[in-house]
């Protein structure tokens, strides 16, 4: 697979439009065969954005936009960092977010916390702090600041997001079904467990090298054009800066609201932060390698087809994923987390159990929002 840079990149959709023929991406998928361009997508205040209208229209997200904004960027040291990494759903529920673990996949969720000194913060010297399991009878996991009136935002400077050389730490990095399908209905109970966030500031950590676009799975890869979504979110985050007084409490519970767990104060010390990592992958050796380019089952190139599946009203409509448009050879520059399976993708690409090679999906069990008024009452 060939390496793509930026500025190729960007003169290939100025000359194709939205419209970019898989084998870019994939050069064992033929070219396009009598398919058709994916219906224009949907913004998340449901105007239409026309599927070929320029090259830059495809690459600007308006995601998320009744989502409170923050336009301030966050702090990457702050007093606590909330990780989010793996097959997720993230929903906002005023007044709070809501992180839905999917269950695809033999996914299995963990709680991992982290004590790192602030003057070191980027360099991943981590202590790791007890942390309960994430069990069967954990169905709510709750986390707010004690000490002052909680409220969550998300990381959007401006009015929207260029998806191939914006802002890397936007919030709106993250692919919302919103923007494919207008508003949107959540089927119940198709979560396992849903993290419940009162606080902090919303951003992305890390996204992907690669490109890729936005398909219809009911048509193989090799008969459709695909429409540019650009980079996406590969690790999120949220940023919470505490003062003297106050400190973060983190409660696991039962679906009645038991408590499961014992109740962990989080307060960082005077020159230290806390990192809590919510994690939704596959056990090492349990996921299969996925196979970007694999031309009709969906399923083999990655999990997007489990944040879709989540949906109600779909019949008949389009059954969108995003699938591969143009690999990177060259490492993930990586901002550490502690412990982190970023810096284990840098030296031998495992990711999810499986050896992935750089120039290949880097997300195939990334997380998806669903900005279109679709709350998470979904337990």
């Amino acid at each position: 697979m060939s390496k793509i840079n930026r500025r190729s990149y960007l003169s290939l959709i100025g000359a194709a439009g939205a419209g970019l023929m898989v084998g870019a991406g994939c050069n064992n998928i033929s070219p396009k065969k009598n398919g058709s361009e994916p219906t224009p997508s949907q913004t998340a205040t449901g105007s239409p954005e026309a599927a070929g209208a320029t090259s830059r229209a495809t690459v600007c997200s308006r995601g998320f936009a009744e989502w409170p904004p923050s336009a301030k960027a966050p702090s990457r040291c702050a007093s606590v960092t909330l990780i989010f990494e793996g097959l997720m759903g993230v929903f906002y529920e005023h007044p709070e977010a809501r992180i839905a673990f999917h269950a695809g996949h033999k996914h299995k969720p963990e709680l991992k916390i982290w004590e790192k000194p602030v003057s070191a913060c980027q360099l991943a010297l981590c202590t790791p702090l007890d942390a309960p399991p994430i069990t069967g009878s954990v169905k709510y996991i709750d986390l707010k600041v004690v000490g002052r009136d909680n409220k969550v935002d998300f990381y959007k400077p401006g009015d929207c997001l260029d998806r191939i050389k914006g802002d890397e730490m936007d919030f709106r990095w993250l692919p919302d079904f919103a923007e494919f399908y207008g508003k949107l209905k959540v089927k119940k109970n198709q979560f396992r467990q849903v993290v419940r966030i009162k606080d902090g500031t919303f951003y992305t950590r890390m996204i992907t090298h690669s490109i890729f676009q936005r398909i219809d799975s009911r048509n193989k890869l090799s008969e459709q054009a695909g429409t540019i979504v650009g980079h996406v979110a590969l690790v999120m985050a949220a940023a919470i800066e505490l003062e003297d007084d106050q400190h973060v409490l983190l409660e696991l519970k039962d679906r009645d609201g038991d408590l499961v767990a014992k109740p962990l104060p989080l307060k960082p010390g005077d020159k230290n932060a806390i990192e809590v990592q919510f994690i939704n992958e596959c056990p090492k050796g349990v996921c299969v390698a996925p196979e970007p380019c694999e031309d009709g089952d969906e399923q083999k190139r990655n999990d997007y087809h489990h944040l879709r599946k989540v949906l109600d009203g779909l019949d008949g409509k389009p059954k969108y994923s995003l699938a591969l448009a143009a690999g990177e050879d060259k490492p993930l520059p990586i901002p550490p987390v502690c412990n982190s399976v970023e810096l284990t993708l840098r030296t031998d690409g495992d990711y999810c159990g499986s050896s992935v090679s750089r120039a290949t999906d880097e997300a195939p069990c990334a997380s998806a929002g669903y900005g279109g008024g679709a709350g998470c009452n979904c337990l």
